[in-house]
């Protein structure tokens, strides 16, 4: 926080953006939350309340993304992303201090520091690289492509926080204690394994491929001209459902299964594959970069899988299998859309989002329903049993 607030004008002259000098200080003053964030998430993780953290990272989500996109069409556009991290670190912070009443206190153990630090430096470790594998790649196209790609980014990207923000994080919360507690039963923590990866991708797969396909929609409806160009990114980033095991869940799983090492490697090359992706091809324009980056995705796929399957002591055909209904039912759906758009065409962008969304959904829970339905009744049932 202190560097942001003292580099501030250094790093508005980096990007050539004088608007950063002005909205890094309240966006490092957020960061003083983290600390007592990260504390009192660790009790609810403790006690299992998958119910609390649910609801905070709804209402966080959803809150600050609201008023982040209300800000987007002020005259102070600029703001937006600080209001929408104030905004989520509030919400997070008001409703874990009311779930636990934790208040921090003078207490320091030598030994109890340094078990401490040797368990949870991987975890870290892991956790901070995937930030920064992201982070990096902006940097590399603000420097490279200038703040309006790197604007356009950001923008595409916002729609993906807000739809993981209700969806993937709840589900990523469930991995590190649960699947902690089952690594002396490998016959437990393999079914837990595959039975929360068919559901995961049951519910990640179909919400951000059908992202991407209405992505003209909702670019013509939230956004102005000046966005136009985040339509085809947002139909690129979508393609990463297609990788649920690496790209969503990978990092939780080794961590729970105390193989935070692996998970450090795999962050390394990751964050130096995708940065090289996009240096190496921002020649193209943004499209192009992350056009190779989706390549680099699709090539890395089958390593990432044997070793996470390996990890997790499955095979990876049952992994295979597990996730299988949600990628066929997701064709389904997006020739579905595809094929519903040519009438929608002259269709007002509200009118054609919502038929799209409609026909999208239909056509992926008929066919899961007809074609899978021993899988969806299995997947329900384990809701109801895990709470």
């Amino acid at each position: 926080a202190a560097a942001l607030v003292g580099f501030r004008h250094d790093l508005a002259a980096l990007f050539k953006a004088e608007e950063l000098a002005a909205v890094l200080p309240p966006i490092a003053a957020a960061l003083l939350l983290t600390p007592a964030l990260a504390v009192m998430e660790a009790i609810v993780l403790k006690d299992l309340d998958f119910r609390t953290l649910n609801l905070r990272n709804m209402a966080g989500v959803f809150i600050s993304g609201a008023l982040a996109l209300v800000v987007v069409f002020s005259p102070w556009r600029e703001w937006a992303f600080v209001v929408q991290r104030v905004t989520q670190s509030t919400v997070s912070f008001l409703f874990l201090f009311a779930a636990t009443r934790w208040t921090p206190g003078i207490a320091a153990s030598g030994a109890g520091l340094s078990a401490f630090a040797r368990r949870a430096g991987p975890i870290w470790a892991v956790q901070g690289l995937n930030v920064a594998g992201a982070r990096v790649t902006e940097m590399i196209v603000g420097l490279r492509l200038g703040p309006s790609d790197l604007a356009v980014l950001r923008v595409a990207g916002k729609f993906f926080e807000i739809l993981h923000g209700s969806l993937t994080s709840a589900v990523m919360a469930v991995w590190l204690p649960v699947l902690s507690r089952l690594r002396d039963d490998p016959d437990g923590a393999r079914g837990f394994f595959l039975r929360v990866m068919s559901l995961a991708a049951m519910l990640v797969i179909p919400a951000q491929l059908g992202l991407g396909l209405v992505g003209p929609e909702i670019t013509r409806l939230f956004l102005s001209d000046a966005y136009a160009s985040a339509a085809p990114l947002i139909g690129l980033l979508s393609l990463g459902a297609l990788f649920v095991p690496k790209s969503f869940f990978r990092a939780p799983i080794l961590v729970a299964l105390g193989k935070a090492g692996i998970g450090v490697v795999l962050a390394i090359i990751d964050l130096v594959l995708g940065a090289a992706a996009i240096y190496l091809f921002s020649g193209y324009g943004l499209i192009g970069a992350y056009t190779a980056l989706v390549v680099v995705w699709f090539l890395t796929l089958p390593i990432y899988g044997v070793i996470i399957c390996r990890a997790a002591r499955v095979p990876l055909g049952s992994l295979v299998r597990a996730i299988r209904p949600a990628n066929e039912g997701a064709l389904v759906m997006a020739a579905a859309v595809i094929a519903a758009r040519t009438l929608m065409a002259p269709a007002p962008p509200l009118v054609a989002l919502a038929g799209l969304a409609l026909v999208g959904a239909a056509a992926y829970g008929a066919y899961l329903w007809l074609v899978h339905r021993r899988d969806v009744i299995a997947n329900v049932e384990f809701l109801r049993t895990r709470n």
